[in-house]
């Protein structure tokens, strides 16, 4: 079935249900039709209630094709608004035919997601081929990928959208990478996607589409034409020729779509079940293949913020089109361009287009109307023909993408600066990702803090003695934090102690945020907006203002705070024995690091006590190490004391890590980078891997137990709307590929559960660090993101993490940077108000219960501001948006800091090879924890084959690199001899034959060879060149020189060349 035919069946318009009855017998007379001896081609009918007459479809002559016959692949008859035929007159507004296809009516949409016709969820859009985007379809191992621009259908990455899925028959292999135009005339059932028709007609909506509704007006009919890869996609007038003027009306019509469901004559069609998609995307080719799931996005549900947050570069769109011109543009289009660059707009400025920096995103148009253009960028624009714009990086929010426009229309909000210098590029990531910083604070807000005595007064905030009557007093508690050297906000302490019975007694202390922000109050209300801090390298945008984040929330040393605690008496291997949750006052004694931390850590391996070190932090008055008054008090600083505590927390953290990976939980090491940052300049003059310690892992195992123990608690208090956190399973085809990849290279990796694959990391681990490091990036990648969620939102069975092999898990450790934790804290606040207690502290009632009554519960959650259930999970879903727009926001600072290092700094590294092919190399970076491509495609002087697998779907098994040059010795002398024997023309032409071969190393350039050999001059290479031929396979090391490049319509882009010896290089 041709994709065209399908286009028709799924695209349903809203019938009323008298129209039914004249349905279902069109497809009967259609049915009785093909029985006469009629085409049988299956196609579809579309009936609209504002047809006026035209409710069924009328018959009509068939089209001919180029050569007199039929078409091989008829498109649907359809009935639209206004029109008694499929297309009207020009299109819309006089902007010739509509691009794209209207949104379906909401109506439409809701029924067919009640149906199971259509599916919802967010497109991920391939960053290398904007083309291709992704939706996920809970309970299909595979995505369902949305090929062309056609199916998406005017989106963007991240929407919220509602998408039908093609017949199954129609689906195309998994590892099947053939565009969608190019895999016309094949088969279905895994041989190919099935023959595509080149054009097909569809019905424009006649308005109440979901999200963004950008129709103008309503009227006129959309022309649905193909925007494939290969076209030349960048003009926002760009003339998609039609196929004819009049419509393909074709008898034999098979299905109809009605109400968001579809009928054929024998009644409605029942939609294949999730189970039945996963057996076909799981084997439902040739010979058992995968398949790949296919769709196209027919509403948006809800947009991506990211439509308000457009980062990118301005040009004036004439430029765009001369060089597309140049490239052998149609003369006919050519004169359309030159009488364009006539039309000025305001001011004189020419039409302007956003570049933006993400390349899932369109260029866009330029709204030029004098309220929507800056006045800053306008003046840029004129003077000097618009040169100032060159490199200038500005902000812009996405105003409308009308179906009659390729681009989408956008309106500039600022300009960020130059690209290119470190500020610049951190207010573009900033902007791009709707982050708020401190000066983003509403003075509403501001005004709920608490007062403080003024700083010049010299008196400080104390705890109010109506919190000290009904919390437990831990100052008389040795308290200690451990956190990284530049902590300011410290958000959680520790204590343990020993009994003489030799009960543990642990205690975790997190700041009380909660009781400094009223539920629903204005900064509450901001809190939840931001959602989280956001740690760039140099800077903090922090979650709380201030005075809370780094003041009275912060549990610094010496000085009393509120915290939420928790208890436990426990054996001295972490067992829990009992558990008391409440709020309490502490007095931390210490704010140590993670180094001093470690270091004791490591002398009582030793045999040693850990107070030397201890003693030798805390002297450095300018480390940091802070202490408190060493009063002689219980709670007070004691060098001895303190490193005691260490040695317990340490010892049952241990015995609790191995505990929790004997129950199926996996770790995946993934590095950061860290700066050294030049205190004159703000610039980064050092980076390297971020070392992860025990004494990380210390303080995040009672982390871990912390948010384990309190999301079991709030889960059985508020079964329906406690707020937790879960990790759905790997995505099974990416755990494929991992499965795959070792098997091709000798590798015992067991993947059937998270405990098997711990396991067969760990023992890789001890073989060969090379292909641990190279396994464990690839077990990450299948990894899913975990999510907030409301417990009433999703069945129990889906609440569990999949990494920590846990049932129940929610953030409550750091409510000074995550919003959710606030949420959990007044969860276990009005759990413990409505009477719940902790393990080994319940006091059941005569009847054996340990649950309080339903209306204390109620009344509990009314006291303490839980949201209902529906308005829970609005929360979370934002929480999960926020707090990837923060990480990207902060992956984004590490690596626009790296690139600046590397371009003052270039760096030779040692790269393990994760994957080859002709056009680049996979190459992991372990000094920088990080995966680069090193290209192959377009190298001078050398030839590049691959070698393939004989394994139908794997990847290649290596590469060969060989000379393919016609320099030599001869033609390097003519390059760089300077005597007046050789032309002009002919040392150019030398020049130019010998760029790449003239130094040590292939493709270096001069500023490349010098920064190669210093580091051969520093005690050589971190890795041995290469020499050719050279033959490359996976798990094998290459010696890279890094660089990076800051391009000007695209972000920062680290480089990598690799080492290759020059074999005409003659000296020394």
């Amino acid at each position: 079935m041709g994709r065209g035919a399908w286009a028709g069946r799924y695209i349903p318009r809203y019938v009323a249900m008298k129209d039914r009855l004249k349905a279902l017998e069109l497809l009967r007379a259609s049915a009785s039709a093909r029985a006469d001896g009629e085409p049988s081609t299956p196609t579809s009918v579309i009936v609209s209630a504002s047809s006026k007459g035209n409710g069924t479809a009328s018959a009509g002559k068939k089209k001919k094709g180029a050569d007199g016959g039929t078409p091989s692949t008829p498109a649907s008859v359809v009935s639209t608004p206004g029109t008694s035929r499929g297309t009207g007159g020009k299109g819309r507004k006089g902007k010739g035919r509509a691009r794209f296809a209207e949104f379906w009516p909401r109506e439409v949409v809701r029924e067919g997601l009640t149906a199971g016709h259509l599916h919802e969820g967010k497109i991920k859009v391939n960053p290398h081929r904007r083309q291709e985007a992704y939706v996920s379809l809970e309970g299909v191992p595979h995505d369902v990928k949305i090929d062309g621009y056609d199916a998406q259908n005017r989106v963007i990455d991240g929407d919220t959208v509602v998408f039908a899925i093609d017949p199954m028959n129609d689906w195309p292999a998994l590892e099947d990478k053939t565009p969608r135009r190019k895999r016309r005339g094949g088969g279905g059932g895994g041989g190919g996607a099935a023959p595509e028709s080149p054009v097909f007609h569809a019905e424009a909506g006649a308005g109440g589409g979901l999200g963004e509704d950008d129709a103008e007006g309503g009227e006129g009919d959309a022309y649905w034409k193909k925007v494939d890869a290969e076209d030349d996609y960048g003009d926002d007038d760009l003339d998609l020729e039609d196929a004819s003027d009049d419509d393909d009306i074709v008898a034999g019509v098979t299905r109809m779509a009605v109400d968001g469901s579809l009928y054929d004559s024998a009644g409605p069609i029942k939609p294949p079940s999730i189970a039945t998609l996963a057996a076909a995307a799981r084997r439902g080719g040739v010979d058992g293949t995968a398949l790949r799931p296919t769709g196209r996005v027919v509403a948006v549900s809800e947009v991506s913020p990211r439509r308000e947050s457009i980062v990118g570069y301005v040009g004036f769109a004439e430029d765009e089109d001369a060089k597309r011109l140049k490239g052998g543009e149609s003369k006919g289009k050519g004169k359309e361009k030159e009488k364009e660059k006539d039309n000025k707009y305001p001011d004189n400025i020419p039409a302007l287009r956003l570049y933006p920096t993400d390349p899932k995103l369109p260029w866009m148009i330029v709204d030029m109307s004098p309220t929507y253009l800056p006045d800053a960028i306008a003046a840029v624009a004129r003077e000097n023909d618009g040169a100032g714009l060159r490199g200038m990086l500005v902000s812009a929010r996405v105003s409308k993408w009308s179906t009659s426009y390729v681009w989408p229309h956008c309106q500039l909000r600022e300009s960020l600066g130059m690209a290119g210098e470190l500020e610049t590029e951190t207010a573009a990531l900033i902007a791009e990702n709707n982050i708020l910083g401190l000066e983003d604070f509403t003075d509403t807000a501001l005004g709920c803090l608490p007062e403080v005595p003024p700083k010049e007064s010299g008196e400080t905030w104390e705890v109010p003695e109506s919190e000290r009557a009904v919390r437990r007093d831990f100052t008389g508690v040795r308290v200690a934090s451990i956190d990284p050297p530049t902590a300011r906000d410290l958000d959680d302490a520790l204590h343990a102690e020993m009994r003489p019975d030799g009960t543990l007694v642990v205690g975790v202390h997190i700041a009380d945020v909660s009781h400094f922000i009223p539920a629903d109050s204005a900064l509450d209300e901001e809190a939840r907006r931001r959602a989280t801090s956001t740690y760039l390298v140099q800077r903090v945008m922090p979650m709380l203002p201030r005075l809370l984040c780094e003041d009275l929330c912060s549990l610094n040393p010496g000085v009393e705070r509120l915290t939420f605690s928790v208890e436990w008496e426990m054996a001295p291997d972490g067992q829990i024995i009992s558990e008391w949750f409440g709020r309490g006052i502490i007095k931390s004694c210490a704010k140590l690091d993670y180094g001093v931390a470690q270091r004791v850590i490591e002398a009582r391996d030793e045999g040693r006590t850990g107070v030397d070190e201890l003693m030798e932090a805390a002297n450095d008055r300018s480390g940091p190490v802070k202490v408190g008054p060493e009063d002689g008090g219980p709670g007070s600083w004691d060098p001895g004391a303190v490193a005691e505590t260490i040695g317990l927390l340490n010892t049952a953290a241990r015995a609790m890590r191995k505990r929790r990976f004997d129950g199926g939980a996996i770790r995946l090491d993934q590095s950061k980078v860290s700066f050294e940052i030049d205190p004159d300049t703000g610039n980064p003059c050092g980076a390297g891997a971020y070392v992860m310690r025990e004494s990380n892992s210390l303080v995040e195992e009672w982390m871990l137990m912390a948010n384990n123990t309190v999301a079991t608690f709030i889960a059985d208090a508020f079964p329906d709307r406690a707020m937790l956190r879960c990790h759905p399973e790997p995505n099974e085809r990416k755990m494929g590929e991992l499965e795959r990849f070792s098997r091709e290279q000798g590798i015992d990796i067991d993947a059937s559960s998270s405990r098997a694959l711990h396991l067969s990391l760990r023992r890789l681990k001890e073989q060969s660090q090379d292909a641990y490091e190279v396994a464990q990036l690839m077990a990450t990648l299948p990894m899913q993101l975990a999510k907030y969620f409301c417990t009433g939102s999703q069945e129990e069975h889906t609440w569990g993490h999949y990494a920590l092999a846990m049932d129940r898990y929610t953030h409550f450790t750091s409510p000074i940077r995550r919003y959710p934790d606030v949420v959990v804290h007044r969860l276990l606040a009005a759990a413990l108000d409505a009477g719940f207690r902790g393990r080994g502290n319940l006091a059941p009632d005569a009847k054996g219960r340990k649950q309080p009554k339903r209306a204390d519960v109620a009344a509990a959650a009314e006291k303490f501001g839980i949201p209902k259930p529906e308005k829970l999970q609005a929360i979370a879903e934002h929480c999960n948006e926020r707090k990837l727009a923060a990480k990207n926001c902060q992956d984004g600072s590490m690596h626009a800091y790296l690139c600046a290092f590397l371009r003052a700094s270039p760096q030779c590294v040692s790269g393990i090879v994760r994957a080859v092919g002709k056009k680049f190399l996979c190459v992991f970076v372990p000094a920088y924890g990080m995966e680069i491509r090193v290209q192959l495609d377009g190298a001078r002087h050398v030839r590049v084959t691959q070698e393939d697998s004989r394994g139908a779907g794997d990847a290649p098994v290596s590469v060969t690199i060989e000379w393919a040059s016609n320099a030599d010795a001869g033609t390097i002398a003519a390059a760089t001899d300077g005597s007046e024997a050789k032309s002009k023309a002919d040392r150019k032409k030398a020049m130019r034959d010998t760029r790449g071969v003239r130094g040590r190393f292939l493709n270096s350039t001069e500023e490349e060879e010098e920064a190669i050999q210093g580091f051969v001059d520093d005690g050589g290479l971190p890795a041995p060149a290469r020499e050719l031929p050279a033959t490359i396979r996976p798990v094998q090391r290459v010696c890279l020189l890094l660089g990076a490049r800051f391009h000007e319509r695209s972000k920062p882009e680290v480089t990598a060349l690799i080492l290759i010896k020059n074999p005409l290089w003659t000296g020394v």
